[in-house]
């Protein structure tokens, strides 16, 4: 299925998305860039939006048991990735990626700490009462917020208020809800305790968060603009100060904005075209000294820097 940039998707059932090549997705309110093809577990009702490259959707069928599968899937406070096999047509290896997982045991804990903490997980998502402290709602509290300061870097105070200001942003921007509506949704005493809450921890005020995204398309519109320039110019123009002087800006200006507002890098963007396209042609049979060229680069010399920086594979290897 393909995905159209910049629109926002919710999965009506649990989904895994293959992300291929590099690509640039917006999840929780947080954009992640990713430069290989990767694929991720999306939940039941979880909003995305695709900011750059291409995507496949993989719906997973109701007969899949999640629990058996919870250590990728039940994210924690990053994302759940998956294993998958390209020339299978995208189709996900749960067992391998939890055979990996194990084998990695990424939170370095042992599996009794690691249950514990997909236990906490679970338990903080279907009790976000802001109203109860977790130190009279947890049992073993004290040893609880040990391992999750150990192992994952965040108290069991700091677990819950991130969750919280999560479904409050959800409520907010995708169910439409009033701030009052919210407060009182999730359990806060009245909403103006709800925004002096919101506003401790994201430095915005409800208010301010549903301004700054009143118009979300047009939130976009800069990096828009700058996209379908680099899709034009990328063969011959390199630099920033192209771009820069195309949108009225100086180079810094942009790159400052570009990075404050959407957390990414203008030459990583124009690295991801230049890759991408590098792919193309070497998969259609041209010679490296002939892609130098159609890329705008003066030296094969530094075509095949560049090559290399980007790839894991040398140039020789895959040409």
């Amino acid at each position: 299925m393909t995905m159209q940039l910049g629109t926002i998707h919710q999965c009506d059932q649990p989904t895994i998305v293959f992300l291929n090549n590099r690509s640039i997705i917006e999840l929780d309110f947080v954009v992640h860039t990713f430069k290989q093809p990767t694929a991720l577990f999306l939940k039941k009702g979880q909003y995305f939006k695709l900011l750059d490259g291409q995507l496949e959707l993989f719906p997973l069928n109701e007969q899949i048991d999640l629990s058996k599968y919870r250590y990728l899937f039940s994210h924690l406070t990053g994302i759940g990735h998956v294993l998958f096999d390209e020339e299978k047509q995208f189709v996900p290896d749960l067992e391998g990626s939890l055979s990996e997982w194990r084998s990695m045991n990424p939170f370095n804990a042992s599996q009794q700490e690691i249950d514990l903490l997909f236990d906490t997980n679970e338990f903080f998502e279907e009790n976000l009462d802001p109203t109860l402290p977790v130190s009279e709602i947890l049992p073993e509290y004290r040893r609880l917020n040990q391992i999750s300061s150990k192992h994952i870097n965040h108290s069991l105070h700091q677990w819950k208020m991130h969750k919280l200001i999560v479904q409050a942003k959800y409520l907010l921007f995708f169910a439409g809800k009033s701030i009052q509506e919210v407060a009182y949704e999730l359990r806060f005493k009245d909403p103006a305790y709800f925004g002096r809450f919101f506003k401790r921890i994201t430095q915005q005020t409800p208010g301010e968060f549903l301004h700054s995204n009143e118009d979300r398309p047009s939130r976009y519109a800069l990096l828009d603009q700058l996209k379908e320039l680099i899709e034009t110019n990328f063969r011959s123009q390199h630099l920033i100060s192209f771009y820069a002087d195309k949108l009225n800006l100086t180079s810094k200006n942009l790159a400052e904005r570009i990075k404050k507002e959407y957390n990414i890098s203008i030459k990583q963007l124009i690295s991801n075209r230049l890759y991408e396209e590098a792919e193309k042609l070497k998969n259609l049979g041209f010679k490296v000294s002939t892609i130098a060229h159609m890329l705008g680069f003066r030296e094969v010399s530094h075509f095949s820097a560049f090559y290399k920086k980007q790839s894991p594979q040398s140039l020789q290897k895959v040409l």
